[in-house]
């Protein structure tokens, strides 16, 4: 399911290539190590563009319980190589990018401001 809110503005082609990345990054994560049958997409753009993929999938036998990463979520996963690339992607535009599981499933959220284009 996807669901958007905010702004219908165009993307700068650095922010559209980072909102595919993360949409990339947890469906592939979704269906390779959660087994998950359900993904929930949503898209808010404001002064920042949050995109949250949660999904109903369960620990992967290879996940480490409680190694921290991502402030937000007290039971995290260490992060491989996707989602070690697109923290330091969203680091690089100013933002952060937190997973972990929730009760129904794991969380992926970036968080990113949105440069605006000043008026001439």
């Amino acid at each position: 399911r996807v669901q958007t809110s905010g702004a219908d503005l165009p993307l700068d082609r650095e922010t559209a290539l980072f909102a595919l990345r993360v949409a990339q990054e947890g469906l592939t994560n979704a269906l390779r190590h959660a087994g998950a049958r359900r993904v929930d997409l949503v898209v808010d753009q404001g002064e920042t563009l949050s995109i949250v993929l949660t999904d109903d999938g369960s620990r992967d036998e290879n996940d480490e319980p409680g190694s921290a990463w991502g402030p937000d979520h007290a039971d995290t996963v260490a992060p491989g190589y996707g989602l070690r690339a697109l923290s330091e992607r969203a680091r690089g535009l100013g933002g952060t990018v937190t997973a972990g599981w929730h009760d129904g499933g794991f969380r992926l959220q970036a968080r990113i401001p949105v440069a605006r284009a000043v008026p001439a």
